[in-house]
């Protein structure tokens, strides 16, 4: 994970924020770095925080960490 991104979410977890949102959080990533940041992305939501994230082609084990998902095929 970019270190950029991986201070950005640490302060946002410091923050404790109501909504988060991400535009394609996981773009750049390889598939172990975006199940890690997605698995970091749980954890502030297990903390109360909804969050609403865009991912282009996720792998196949990134939507275990969702509870709710809506997918758009165009």
């Amino acid at each position: 994970m970019s270190p950029c991104l991986c201070l950005y979410l640490s302060d946002l977890a410091c923050r404790n924020p109501s909504l988060l949102l991400l535009d394609e959080p996981t773009s750049g990533l390889d598939s172990k770095m975006s199940d890690s940041l997605m698995r970091d992305v749980k954890q502030i939501t297990e903390q109360g925080c909804t969050v609403i994230a865009t991912i282009h082609q996720p792998s196949d084990t990134l939507p275990g960490n969702f509870v709710n998902m809506t997918w758009l095929n165009i």
